[in-house]
């Protein structure tokens, strides 16, 4: 547990950075599978 309001305040932020980071790299990916799909499906 951070022991200072500031390192509370960092572990915040980097979490927030983290967790942005994985969602944004979830959807991306979620976006590309189901752009792809459809050639995947009828082959192309």
């Amino acid at each position: 547990m951070p022991y200072t309001p500031t390192q509370a305040m960092f572990l915040k932020i980097v979490m927030a950075i983290v967790v942005g980071y994985l969602l944004a790299s979830f959807f991306i990916s979620l976006t590309n599978w189901i752009l792809a799909m459809p050639s995947a499906v009828f082959g192309k």
